[in-house]
């Protein structure tokens, strides 16, 4: 089982670019971090398979917890943290888990899937290659003994 905390591919939007950025160790563990420069409070996840802010609202009304922002610099109160780190640390069955790789986006993390797929297929074609061409070299020896001899040795 995989959780959210230890994959590549939670990640937080960027207010400027909104592109997508690599989440920090510090937040991976305690569900804190400053909000300066971030779209929005929520992790979430760039192969979309979990609606992570759905998930922390859900965590923080079965306690009925009012939780705001603290206004101070745009850090999150520690009660919230600890929705987020609950969701983050949920044990899950997800085929799309990238073990966390420190200072790679999540689109980083998804171009190494990529090229492992490439090399694979590369893999494959060369195999394919290699064996056509003995099969092709069998024959040819086969159908050349079988002109020159008038049968199959």
């Amino acid at each position: 089982m995989a959780n959210c905390a230890d994959c590549g591919f939670i990640t937080l939007r960027d207010e400027k670019t909104r592109g997508f950025i690599e989440v920090e160790d510090i937040y991976r563990k305690t569900g804190a971090f400053s909000r300066n420069g971030l779209f929005g409070i929520y992790p979430l996840c760039f192969k979309d398979i979990y609606c992570i802010p759905n998930e922390v609202e859900t965590a923080r009304k079965k306690v009925g917890d009012e939780v705001k922002d603290d206004g101070v610099g745009g850090q999150i109160l520690p009660q919230y943290a600890k929705y987020i780190k609950e969701v983050l640390d949920t044990s899950r069955d997800c085929n799309h888990f990238r073990k966390w790789q420190q200072g790679y986006s999540p689109k980083e993390h998804q171009g190494m899937i990529d090229r492992e797929h490439e090399r694979r297929w590369h893999i494959i074609e060369v195999t394919l290659i290699l064996v056509v061409g003995l099969i092709a070299s069998i024959g040819s020896a086969l159908v050349g003994a079988w002109i020159a001899n008038g049968r199959l040795p």
